[in-house]
């Protein structure tokens, strides 16, 4: 099994995403841990997925993907991916939070 860690901050120094990324030697299957910091070290956020990513969308909010195994015709891959809000500590889609942004 393979670990590697990296943690990086937004851009006001508020918050930190912290990943773990780890690969089973047998499987090859990748997993990734992550954890949302404030800047006084309180966990705002954890979780687990396979494959996939998790990053900084912008200032305030980060944004996570996990492939479903089989991707329905006619499903984007916006409708897929999450989107964490951290002022609210609401997970939407990324559909829905491009469509509040743009209003």
């Amino acid at each position: 099994m393979t670990t590697s860690d990296d943690c990086e901050w937004n851009e006001s120094k508020a918050f930190r995403l912290c990943i773990q990324d780890t690969t089973d030697a047998k499987s090859k299957m990748k997993t990734i841990s992550y954890s949302l910091y404030s800047r006084e070290n309180e966990v705002i956020k954890k979780g687990v997925i396979t494959a996939g990513y998790v990053r900084w969308l912008n200032e305030s909010a980060i944004e996570i993907f996990e492939p479903p195994g089989v991707i329905r015709e006619g499903v984007t891959k916006e409708q897929l991916t999450d989107v964490f809000l951290i002022d609210s500590k609401e997970t939407i889609s990324k559909e829905d939070y491009l469509s509040r942004v743009q209003k």
